[in-house]
């Protein structure tokens, strides 16, 4: 990332066969404003790091490229919002992305993070955790625990019992239907789970008193 008027010398060359990592690709867009001059005064940012995108900053960025080809141009809120998004979602990036010390093994510990938030709430299997980080299984489920100190289907449990907290405080499904919305798919075992980490039931948790 560079600001306008600054120089830079980009060289990309197609990765090797054992490579570690994916295509690079470089990214341009052009705009002014308030908002954008301020977001670039809040911080410091690196002119060149390695991120692991789950996929939304490219979404993003491409529904703004969809938005702005418009033939009335785009809507000027949504082109707003859109940009406000991406700029957002790569300062989580580069704080998220691993020290540069710590090389391919941390990048695709968060690579494995991401895919588990994103799929969390629906069944996947260990193989495709580790697909999606271009490592075995057995790779996947070391380096994991390595970085992060609890196992893969652990830190999905994490999530699903995170989304049940918010779900049960702030809507009206029934227990069963929390169990399974949150990807515990029984509410035998979403019981279980939540007793397990929390002491007390589900049931109990929505009857408590603020």
């Amino acid at each position: 990332m560079y600001r306008p008027g600054d120089a830079y010398d980009l060289q990309i060359e197609a990765p090797g066969p054992d490579s570690r990592y994916g295509p690079s690709a470089d990214y341009y867009f052009m705009a002014t404003g308030p908002w954008l001059d301020e977001w670039w005064r809040m911080r410091e940012r690196p002119p060149r790091i390695r991120i692991a995108d789950d996929g939304k900053i490219d979404s993003v960025w491409q529904q703004l490229m969809l938005e702005r080809r418009r033939l009335d141009g785009g809507s000027p809120a949504i082109l707003a919002a859109l940009l406000q998004a991406l700029c957002l979602l790569l300062d989580r990036a580069i704080a998220e992305a691993p020290a540069a010390k710590s090389g391919a093994t941390a990048l695709q510990a968060l690579k494995i993070k991401h895919f588990v938030e994103a799929n969390a709430t629906g069944s996947f299997t260990l193989d495709e955790a580790a697909a999606h980080a271009g490592i075995s299984k057995t790779r996947a489920v070391h380096l994991f625990k390595q970085q992060t100190g609890c196992s893969i289907m652990q830190y999905a449990q994490q999530v699903r019992l995170a989304m049940a907290l918010r779900l049960m405080d702030n809507s009206q499904l029934t227990l069963e239907q929390i169990a399974d919305e949150s990807g515990f798919g029984t509410y035998t075992y979403f019981h279980r789970v939540f007793r397990e980490r929390y002491g007390l039931s589900p049931g109990s948790y929505r009857k408590r008193e603020y």
